[in-house]
C-alpha cells in the first residue's frame, strides 16, 4: 500500500463534476418552506406540478443545451434522499442552515440525475425525516480516497531487478477536449508482454473500452 500514492477527493456527490451554487438561508429574509425560498431568491430553479405531484425543477447545463428537469432532479436532506419532492415543499426550512443547488447531470450506479437540490440543516441529523418501512440502514465508510500507482515511489535497490508486473494504474484521468493526454510509465526491468487497457465514458455518457498488447525489451 505504500506504494500507492493517494488521490484528493472531489468536492460534491460521488461522480459529479461541477461546484454548486450554496444559498446561506441566515442571509435572507427567512422562510418556512421551500416553496417561498425557490421564488424568492434561488434561482435556476422552479415548481411544477405534473400527475397531482409536486416537483422541484433545476435548469441544467450542459456542452448541448441548457433548460429545465423533468422529473429526475435529486433532492438531499443532509445526505437522505428525498425523492417524493412533496416532502421537501412542506419541510420546514428554519431548520435548515444551507441550501446548495447543482446545475449537472451526475450518475450514481445505473440511475441519472439532472440537478440536484441539497439541504443541510444545523445540526446535520436530517430532522424531521421519517424513513418509510422498507427504508434499510447501513454503515458506510464515505467516499473513499481513490489511490493510483504510476511507479514514482518505487525505490531502485541498484542490485536488485525491477520485476513489478503492474507498471501504472490510474482511476481518475480526465482527457482535455483535443482528447489528447501524456503519460510517463516507467518500464520493468524484466522483459515481456504487457496490457494496455482503458475504461472510460465520453461526454455524452457512452462507454469507451481499449486494449493493446505491447511488448517490453529488457534495458
Amino acid at each position: 500500500d505504500t506504494l500507492f500514492e493517494r488521490v484528493n477527493v472531489p468536492d460534491g456527490p460521488p461522480l459529479f463534476t461541477g461546484k454548486p451554487i450554496i444559498y446561506h438561508l441566515d442571509d435572507y429574509t427567512r422562510f418556512p418552506t421551500m416553496q417561498d425560498i425557490v421564488i424568492e431568491f434561488v434561482s435556476g430553479t422552479r415548481l411544477r406540478r405534473a400527475n397531482n405531484q409536486s416537483l422541484l425543477q433545476i435548469i441544467v447545463e450542459s456542452d448541448f443545451s441548457r433548460g429545465y428537469t423533468e422529473q429526475n432532479a435529486l433532492v438531499l436532506i443532509d445526505g437522505i434522499a428525498i425523492f417524493d419532492h412533496e416532502r421537501l415543499f412542506k419541510y420546514d426550512l428554519l431548520k435548515a442552515k444551507t441550501v446548495s443547488i447543482y446545475h449537472k447531470s451526475f450518475r450514481i450506479g445505473s440511475q441519472t440525475f439532472d440537478g440536484l437540490a441539497a439541504l443541510h440543516t444545523y445540526k446535520g441529523t436530517y430532522q424531521d425525516v421519517t424513513l418509510g418501512k422498507n427504508s434499510v440502514i447501513l454503515d458506510f465508510d464515505g467516499v473513499l480516497y481513490p489511490t493510483r500507482f504510476t511507479g514514482r515511489e518505487v525505490v531502485e535497490m541498484g542490485y536488485l531487478p525491477d520485476v513489478c508486473s503492474l507498471l501504472y494504474w490510474d482511476p481518475l484521468i480526465h482527457l482535455p477536449q483535443d482528447g489528447v493526454q501524456e503519460i510517463s510509465i516507467k518500464t520493468p526491468s524484466k522483459p515481456g508482454t504487457y496490457t494496455v487497457e482503458i475504461e472510460g465514458t465520453l461526454s455524452d455518457g457512452r462507454p469507451v473500452l481499449f486494449k493493446e498488447i505491447v511488448a517490453i525489451i529488457a534495458q
